[in-house]
């Protein structure tokens, strides 16, 4: 498999996604030697590139929630990284099962709440609230942990607005009245957004906040039919969520490990491993890289104000040539196979 290089740092590897506006490819960080997830911007539209610089600029620090790592750019393009979470999101969960028990889902509607909470904190609207947006690491039938992540559309308080004309950002069916309306960017339609998203895990993604209302009495779905409340001002806040399903003491109930969730990304294409590149011929370019980067780094290096001429003088030259051709030898080695 052909691997593009970005930026002198990134090695794209595989392409493990798409999104709105960019492809999402498992990259290998060559400065940090860590595995990312890198969006690859190739969409020249302003429009575009702003909402990629709006997320990159969302560093929100919280365990539940995806902040990316940085961003660089080239001719090949802008790109975005941040942590590779492996075990896909909760709509291809739901996909899978349809629904989720209750003590795995209180689980992860409290963790959204606490993540919402960070990002409200912030003056951040997230704006995007789904199950397509929210990541798992993948923990097999243990505790599930989940990542809000796709800072693509979010809001800060003060920031200008990036629709055109009368178009609303954001998924329908998780829209509040008032940001279908009015187009409000305010917080609580992120807690719509995140009840609706409450009641799909207990009933399938068909649900909707209209559904809630034929719903069957049960202490998940009436947080969430009072987090989908017409009245924007009648909405719990992401932390009186957290209370409340804290109260029903199903976050805390055994788990029956009947939900798992795996790594879903594909195997490595052949040439690299779980801590980088191989011994094949990709490994041998990669440390052959390394070790020209290293002949160049000591080629710049100041060099000591002449001397004296003596015989000694005289053999440096020829001593330096000896160890530079030493240097170049052990690159080529590299290439060679093993």
């Amino acid at each position: 498999m052909t691997t593009v290089r970005m930026s002198g740092r990134y090695v794209l590897v595989d392409e493990i996604g798409r999104g709105a506006y960019g492809v999402v490819w498992r990259a290998w960080d060559g400065r940090d030697h860590v595995w990312r997830a890198a969006k690859v911007l190739r969409e020249a539209d302003a429009v575009f590139l702003l909402r990629f610089l709006r997320e990159q600029a969302v560093r929100i620090r919280h365990p539940h929630v995806v902040t990316p790592v940085g961003w660089a750019g080239d001719d090949e393009g802008v790109l975005l990284t941040m942590p590779l979470v492996a075990g896909g999101s909760l709509l291809q969960l739901l996909d899978e099962r349809g629904t989720l028990p209750a003590p795995w889902a209180a689980r992860v509607a409290l963790q959204l709440a606490d993540a919402l909470s960070a990002v409200h904190a912030e003056g951040v609207t997230h704006r995007d609230v789904k199950p397509g947006n929210v990541l798992l690491r993948p923990t097999g039938a243990g505790e599930p942990h989940a990542y809000l992540g796709d800072f693509g559309i979010a809001r800060r308080e003060e920031d200008p607005r990036l629709t055109e004309g009368s178009l609303v950002l954001g998924t329908r069916r998780y829209l509040a009245p008032e940001a279908w309306e009015a187009g409000s960017t305010a917080p609580p339609i992120d807690v719509f957004a995140a009840g609706v998203l409450l009641a799909q895990l207990r009933l399938g993604l068909a649900a909707d906040a209209p559904a809630l209302r034929a719903a069957p009495p049960e202490p998940l779905l009436a947080i969430a039919a009072a987090m989908t409340h017409e009245d924007p001002a009648a909405r719990p806040t992401p932390a009186q969520v957290r209370a409340a399903i804290d109260a029903t003491g199903l976050a805390h109930a055994p788990l029956d490990g009947s939900v798992v969730v795996p790594d879903r990304l594909p195997p490595l294409p052949a040439g690299w491993t779980a801590e980088g590149p191989g011994t094949d011929e990709t490994g041998r370019w990669q440390r052959a890289a390394e070790a020209a980067s290293a002949l160049r780094i000591q080629a710049s290096a100041p060099t000591a104000p002449p001397a004296r001429a003596s015989r000694r003088g005289l053999l440096l030259p020829a001593a330096l040539v000896t160890v530079g051709a030493a240097l170049c030898a052990a690159a080529v080695a590299l290439l060679l196979p093993r």
